[in-house]
């Protein structure tokens, strides 16, 4: 009977854990949890140094987190300027609204490198067409 009984707390005890264990995980924030963390800017323009073929990074998407500095409007669409801690970078916007300068905001893009090439030299800029915005 006492082997019976601490076999049934330590079952019980187990199941508690395990239900606290997806209860907890199945109530997080979908994109602190599931999604990649927000990459540094700086992290983009290194990998231009890094591979040779910028077409690599081209398409990829990442999220990002930062303070808008600046931003630019055109028709129907607009730009903005993202800093973070590690740099800064040209956000395209093509829906919502535009960001208020000094507002912080974190994304999910998509990377386009623009290539310039002069006497065969690539001093081309990375900017991030904005995909949605996460807060």
């Amino acid at each position: 009977m006492k082997i019976s009984h601490i076999r049934k707390v330590k079952i019980i005890t187990l199941s508690v854990i395990i239900a606290g264990v997806i209860i907890r995980y199945t109530t997080l924030d979908y994109f602190d949890f599931f999604q990649s963390t927000t990459t540094p800017i700086q992290k983009l323009f290194n990998q231009k140094l890094i591979t040779t073929d910028t077409n690599d990074l081209t398409s990829q998407t990442v999220y990002l987190k930062g303070k808008v500095l600046d931003s630019v409007l055109f028709f129907n669409s607009g730009s903005y300027q993202l800093q973070d801690k590690t740099g800064t970078i040209w956000v395209l916007k093509t829906f919502n609204e535009m960001p208020k300068i000094g507002e912080l905001v974190k994304i999910k893009g998509e990377i386009i490198y623009q290539p310039i090439l002069i006497d065969d030299q690539d001093i081309g800029e990375f900017y991030i067409i904005e995909l949605e915005r996460l807060n």
